[in-house]
């Protein structure tokens, strides 16, 4: 389980993670449009099988700039990291079992791994956004408090 989560889908999240951190924040996106082309996005990259760096790093852009156009508040966090452990971890483990059973062939690998990639990198990178600004958020609160 370590090799997989190190060496499979370590980089995806963390270059996912990377471009929602630096998307840009603009004013009036169009938000009804933008959302169902990054859920677009995905699905077509998933049944191309797509699992390119620039795939990866576009559909970070994209939801980064959605999540930077919308409020944050806190019920909005706890749903982000939750949801995005509920979708990303059975994704991630389907893709784990599968490759364990595949024996790890690498002609086997490349479709399933692209298969899957896009949607669990942005889920586990979502889910780590939200628990990060969660944490920022509690740590502010708290230091509020102490220092009141």
């Amino acid at each position: 389980m370590y090799w997989f989560t190190d060496h499979v889908f370590f980089d995806g999240k963390w270059l996912v993670l990377l471009a929602l951190a630096v998307a840009p924040v603009r004013e009036n996106l169009p938000l009804k449009f933008m959302a169902p082309a990054t859920g677009l996005l995905l699905m077509v990259g998933s049944l191309l099988q797509l699992q390119d760096a620039i795939f990866l790093v576009l559909v970070g852009l994209l939801a980064g700039a959605i999540l930077k156009s919308i409020r944050l508040t806190e019920p909005a966090l706890m749903l982000m990291s939750v949801g995005g452990m509920l979708m990303g971890m059975p994704i991630n483990g389907f893709t784990g079992l599968m490759a364990a059973r595949a024996n790890f062939q690498p002609q086997l690998m490349k479709s399933l791994f692209g298969a899957t990639a896009g949607i669990g990198s942005l889920a586990i990178a979502c889910s780590f956004a939200g628990l990060f600004l969660l944490g920022r958020g509690l740590w502010a609160n708290y230091r509020r408090q102490t220092t009141t």
